[in-house]
């Protein structure tokens, strides 16, 4: 019988860890607190939101863990969505994913990396190539500037390195994360050592838009801290990637049976099927 093949399984710990904190680790953290600030007025506010999508993010996470225990394959949503829902569901998600959400991701993240860099080179933001031409009486300008072609760039870059193969790319996003969580730790200890921050300036109003009601600015800062959290989900999208720990048995991953539950309440119409093919896999 001919062997199935597999996907490599190159991911160590580190690696995998590093998928997901260096993740949710990136451009969002550092744009995101004035727009919520702007939103609500009030430091304290912008924390308990924080706070509150915290939370939301970690049920999330610990219920993806649960599935990945139940459901080792890799896919992360498209898989779940393909059991509870059926195949079609699953394919329509993950055409989606690749046209519209995750290139859309990726071309954001590429952006804001450009834009952060304008500040030490202005020049990035002059056009390179213009063309014009008059259609239907309108007149079409197209343009190509330092900006969108460093973000093409980027965004070869990084896809090259995955293509690389598993361990290499999974390498490099070790180095990455460890190097963001360093800047970040040195940006922290500076502020406590030479700033003069007042724990007052936590009561403090800011200017916002005085036409939102309180639960509207709140919400749009919700959303916002949840885009900043986003990430913890990618570790369910390489599950088979996943090196395995010396030392751990196959049955310490298979999770608790409670991810039944979770898929069972998805789908209750064929929930007693998808139940049995869950346990059966148990």
């Amino acid at each position: 019988m001919q062997q199935q093949p597999e996907l490599v399984k190159g991911l160590g710990l580190y690696g995998a860890t590093s998928v997901v904190v260096g993740t949710m680790i990136g451009t969002s953290i550092f744009l995101v607190p004035s727009i919520m600030l702007r939103h609500v007025g009030r430091p304290t506010v912008v924390i308990g939101v924080w706070i509150f999508a915290g939370i939301l993010s970690l049920s999330g996470a610990l219920g993806y863990a649960e599935l990945g225990g139940a459901i080792p394959e890799t896919g992360g949503e498209y898989v779940y969505l393909r059991r509870a829902y059926g195949r079609m569901t699953g394919f329509v998600y993950g055409w989606t994913q690749f046209v519209v959400a995750k290139s859309a991701s990726v071309a954001a993240i590429a952006t804001a990396f450009m834009l952060y860099l304008t500040y030490f080179f202005p020049g990035l933001t002059s056009d390179i190539w213009t063309w014009q031409d008059s259609i239907a009486g309108r007149t079409l300008t197209l343009r190509l500037t330092g900006l969108q072609l460093g973000a093409t760039l980027m965004v070869l870059l990084v896809s090259g390195l995955n293509v690389l193969g598993v361990r290499r790319s999974g390498a490099v996003q070790t180095v990455f994360t460890l190097s963001k969580l360093g800047v970040l730790a040195v940006l922290i200890v500076l502020g406590l050592v030479l700033g003069h921050g007042s724990f007052s300036h936590f009561y403090q109003s800011v200017p916002h838009d005085a036409r939102e009601s309180f639960f509207a600015g709140a919400g749009v800062a919700t959303v916002s801290a949840l885009w900043a959290y986003d990430g913890w989900n990618n570790l369910s999208m390489v599950r088979r990637r996943r090196a395995a720990v010396p030392g751990r048995s196959r049955r310490h991953f298979r999770g608790h049976r409670s991810a039944d539950l979770h898929l069972c309440y998805a789908q209750r119409v064929n929930a007693r099927r998808l139940a049995n093919t869950l346990c059966a896999r148990l």
